[in-house]
């Protein structure tokens, strides 16, 4: 069987490089290579897992594009102005054509088109959801979108909502806006997560340490359960980060930082209503992202204010997890992301 390729973005303001590339299976990970960049904390590859996007949060924020070498090295291809600040997530187009980035700091989607090679140049289109009618600064923490390629989500944590887009690749400026969904005041959304079918989709909240179970239909969504991530019935303060599927779809990961540093599991049932399973402590401070394998054997917890990455063994059939005794030391680890390592055998 083929090793992985664990890449891993770090914020640098410890002096480490940022990015790190990791060489293994299941609980076994060692070293491969680094690539500077400043506080890469979102990482995505594309389709073919040729290419590594990251955005470089700070006050000038800047979307880095890297090629994947089969050595393990990430040889840069661009760094483009954002024109925005703290960026903190990006995602691709279906078609590839396009890198939407959200700007927590100012409150701005950016759209930057990417030519054949994936290589972005400067965005075409920028949205500032900032508004004097709203008492409140916008804080946009993601923007999804839907698989089938017609519709893209953008979650507003400042302002309690999710903007709905339509997508049009043939356009100049790709975006138009066709939805808006406002949830509980004070819930903070922070990210999405859609099923493939697109029928589905599950939101966390940040301040309130909840999670939404949505319904989706031609860009538009409507709320269908709420559940609390803390379990315990203690009054502690919550910090919702990730969320996550398992491949089947059975089951829903979500990390819960704050007072709580857990990891929670939950049942999907066929409505996309959600059951607790289990709730397991993240071994380490402020669970900022995970990721499962590719194998969905594993499931790996960036503890970021602990500087390590936990690695649980998963139960493929309950869908639970196992103590860990494995780590990765890393420090301040922000993202985490699986590709295949097409050099093994080479």
């Amino acid at each position: 069987m083929n090793a992985w390729r664990l890449l891993v973005g770090c914020y640098t303001d410890a002096g480490n490089s940022g990015l790190h590339v990791f060489r293994g299976q299941g609980d076994d990970y060692a070293a491969w290579a680094d690539r500077a960049t400043d506080n890469p904390s979102w990482l995505i590859t594309d389709a073919h897992a040729q290419r590594l996007y990251c955005v470089n949060e700070g006050v000038q924020g800047h979307l880095s594009a890297f090629e994947l070498g089969d050595d393990g090295n990430l040889r840069p291809l661009a760094r483009v102005s954002t024109q925005g600040a703290g960026p903190c997530h990006v995602a691709l187009a279906s078609d590839g054509r396009w890198a939407f980035v959200s700007h927590y700091d100012g409150g701005k989607l950016s759209v930057l088109p990417l030519n054949a090679e994936g290589v972005p140049a400067p965005p075409v289109q920028i949205i500032d959801f900032q508004s004097e009618s709203e008492p409140k600064n916008s804080h946009i923490h993601c923007a999804i979108p839907t698989a089938d390629g017609r519709y893209l989500f953008v979650v507003d944590l400042g302002h309690d909502c999710i903007h709905g887009y339509r997508i049009d690749s043939a356009a100049t400026q790709p975006l138009a806006p066709v939805s808006r969904l406002d949830v509980s005041a004070g819930m903070g959304p922070r990210h999405l997560r859609l099923s493939r079918d697109g029928e589905r989709a599950w939101l966390m909240g940040e301040h309130d340490g909840s999670l939404l179970a949505l319904r989706h239909d031609s860009g538009r969504l409507t709320l269908q359960q709420r559940v609390e991530l803390d379990q315990s019935g203690q009054s502690r303060q919550q910090g919702g980060a990730e969320i996550a599927l398992s491949s089947d779809e059975r089951f829903l990961y979500a990390s819960n930082r704050g007072d709580v540093d857990e990891i929670t599991v939950w049942a999907i049932e066929a409505t996309g209503e959600l059951q607790w399973r289990q709730s397991v402590a993240s071994q380490g401070y402020h669970p900022r992202h995970f990721t499962l394998t590719p194998d969905d054997r594993h499931l790996l917890v960036a503890n970021q204010h602990s500087n390590e990455v936990v690695i649980f063994p998963r139960d493929v059939q309950t869908g639970t997890l196992s103590e860990s005794s494995q780590r990765l030391p890393l420090t301040a680890p922000a993202c985490l992301r699986f590709i295949n390592d097409s050099s093994e055998g080479k």
